[in-house]
């Protein structure tokens, strides 16, 4: 049997094997090789491709179409410190396309300090 394991953490994983949370023995078996990504914060350029694929993600899975996003949207979303990486960015959109609207969005980046 061949076995390939795929393991992604946003721990340091080996300050948590010095300090004991992690067995050393499972991080060498795990550890064949290591991609570093960094957070998306730091990835801001990124921002853009991302909205506009989960944008079109959902517009097809619940059949809705709708504008483009603001330039003013788009610009809170890229200054937006994103400390859910990814995923916080793909519910902001899956939440835009689902209630239709970027005020969602606007008053979602207002609320926690974003947009002014």
């Amino acid at each position: 049997m061949d076995v390939r394991i795929l393991a992604a953490t946003n721990r340091d994983m080996d300050e948590a094997v010095r300090n004991g949370s992690f067995r050393e023995d499972l991080y060498r078996f795990l550890n064949g090789a290591t991609i570093t990504i960094p957070p998306l914060r730091e990835r801001k350029e990124e921002i853009p491709v991302y909205v506009d694929y989960f944008l079109n993600k959902y517009q097809i899975k619940y059949n809705v179409h709708l504008e483009p996003i603001s330039d003013q949207i788009m610009k809170g979303l890229i200054d937006h410190r994103w400390s859910g990486n990814i995923r916080e960015l793909e519910t902001a959109i899956k939440r835009f396309v689902v209630l239709r609207g970027q005020a969602v969005i606007s008053e979602d980046l207002y609320v926690q300090g974003t947009l002014q």
